[in-house]
């Protein structure tokens, strides 16, 4: 059971009292900053929301991983909206000088351990929260559920989470890089037509993130224009995804890559060079649109996101069976 203090678990609870603060600045100098605390997971996923869909396999492999350690070696970082004393709270700690910095992959990682008068005001703020979003770990989560599964633990549903706002998160999309067989593509344009109006632009190259989804096929630039308001970018991303799923089960998508969109410097170069004949550009998503996803009851495809801050592993450790958090610095 959990004292006042919210010093033990109540499983009941959304979440413990945080035990840290950590803030994440990077080589450009951008900030962000959250708490280190357990999460309830078996509040999933009806008060902390998914934002994509998990490939099981993968889920396996980490589920054997975490039996062969026994340790999470990376927080899940979770998202929260609203709330402004509980941001506030967090900044007033780390005006107080660190505990650690630790310097990993250009990043700097400060880490203050929270005070005791504030663990009981951070308590009630966080587990006053109606929903927190996944913004980096999901597959961990569901990893962490076949374990249980596997050991019958079904008591232990508290793991090692980042907690930080809406606003501290940055969230990068992929582009999505296709050679699909020529009837295969016609196919997938007519289907894509339903829905969207394919206006063809001038302009021989988008490296600039648009403000609307776009398309190279077969060496031409088009813009994409939803035709019913219904529709938006949630459902057009699974609407794309499904198809092109469709298609690579019937062996008719010869080549496919995701590309994070700061991994190369020019996408038209990239696609010419690879001979791709179908590419798609979606337009940055927003945190607000993770929330909407759990309204609709949808779910982005998998590596549709890409979402920031990212830990160094063993930065924070936390032990499965005794759910302890420790830091551990070079």
């Amino acid at each position: 059971m959990q004292d006042k203090k919210g010093g033990m678990l109540m499983e009941k609870n959304l979440a413990n009292a945080p035990d840290y603060v950590c803030e994440i600045t990077d080589e450009l100098g951008a900030s962000r900053v959250g708490l280190i605390n357990l999460i309830n997971y078996r509040c999933y996923p009806d008060k902390i929301a998914p934002h994509e869909n998990f490939n099981p396999q993968l889920s396996q492999l980490y589920a054997s991983q975490f039996l062969n350690l026994g340790e999470l070696i990376n927080p899940i970082v979770l998202f929260y909206r609203g709330d402004n004393k509980l941001s506030s709270c967090i900044r007033d700690i780390i005006l107080n000088k660190p505990q650690w910095k630790e310097i990993s992959n250009n990043n700097i990682y400060k880490i203050w351990v929270v005070p005791p008068r504030l663990k009981y005001f951070l308590f009630e703020h966080i587990n006053s929260l109606s929903m927190l979003y996944v913004a980096d770990g999901h597959h961990r989560i569901q990893a962490l559920k076949v374990l249980n599964e596997k050991l019958r633990e079904d008591s232990n549903g508290f793991y090692m989470s980042f907690l930080l706002h809406e606003s501290q998160i940055d969230i990068q999309n992929y582009d999505r890089y296709y050679y699909i067989e020529t009837d295969a593509l016609r196919y997938l344009c007519n289907k894509l037509s339903l829905l969207v109006l394919l206006k063809q632009d001038d302009f021989s190259c988008r490296e600039k993130p648009q403000p609307r989804i776009c398309f190279l096929i077969n060496g031409k630039w088009y813009y994409g224009f939803v035709k019913n308001k219904s529709i938006n970018l949630l459902t057009l991303t699974t609407f794309l995804d499904e198809i092109v799923s469709g298609l690579s089960k019937k062996g008719k998508v010869l080549k496919e890559d995701t590309v994070f969109q700061k991994d190369i410097p020019s996408k038209e170069k990239y696609y010419k060079q690879n001979n791709f004949n179908f590419m798609v550009i979606f337009p940055r998503i927003k945190a607000n649109e993770i929330e909407e996803c759990k309204k609709l009851a949808l779910l982005f495809p998998k590596n549709s996101t890409c979402i920031f801050p990212k830990f160094p592993d063993r930065l924070f450790v936390s032990n499965l069976k005794n759910r302890k958090i420790r830091v551990n610095l070079c």
